[in-house]
């Protein structure tokens, strides 16, 4: 990709995400996070997550790695 337009994409998300967490969090966050605690509760193995987007779900990686730790 272009080096330019990945600085301007880089800029905008940069720009935009922290506004759009607050936003989602105010219109949709008690739905959101049942939504995630039912979806994350019954997750277990190796996940990959592709477009992470703002990390919205980090708290429940860090919750799986706790309980069960990678023992590779």
């Amino acid at each position: 990709m272009d080096r330019l337009l990945t600085e301007l994409i880089k800029h905008r998300f940069e720009r935009i995400a922290p506004l759009y967490d607050l936003v989602v969090e105010g219109l949709f966050g008690h739905t959101l996070r049942k939504w995630r605690k039912r979806l994350w509760d019954g997750t277990s193995g190796k996940i990959l997550e592709v477009g992470v987007g703002t990390g919205s779900n980090m708290e429940f990686y860090l919750k799986m790695i706790i309980a069960s730790p990678n023992k590779e």
